[in-house]
């Protein structure tokens, strides 16, 4: 209805071309111990206390992916896939 369909097909490509990148990587949990999950949710003011300075990159990062996050989440209509989706972005957020 907003063209995200096609825009999606034409953005599988550099999809796939990413996961099999990120695949690539080596573990490093050994090295820099398990992955963080974040604390809070980011759609809490606490989230954001002291964390990111304004002018750092890393703060536009993260704003955009919580838009384009919670823009696609609203299209997952199971709730356990919601559920499983949410726990899955606290990692990313942290």
């Amino acid at each position: 209805r907003f063209g995200y369909k096609e825009l999606a097909r034409k953005a599988l490509p550099a999809h796939h071309q990413h996961m099999r990148l990120w695949r690539s990587l080596p573990d490093v949990e050994a090295e820099l111990g398990a992955v963080q999950k974040s604390e809070h949710d980011p759609r809490d003011p606490i989230y954001w206390e002291s964390m990111l300075k304004r002018d750092e990159a890393r703060l536009t990062h993260r704003i955009k992916t919580l838009y384009g996050f919670y823009t696609i989440r609203n299209f997952i209509e199971d709730k356990g896939r919601r559920d499983q989706a949410d726990q899955s972005f606290s990692y990313l957020m942290a």
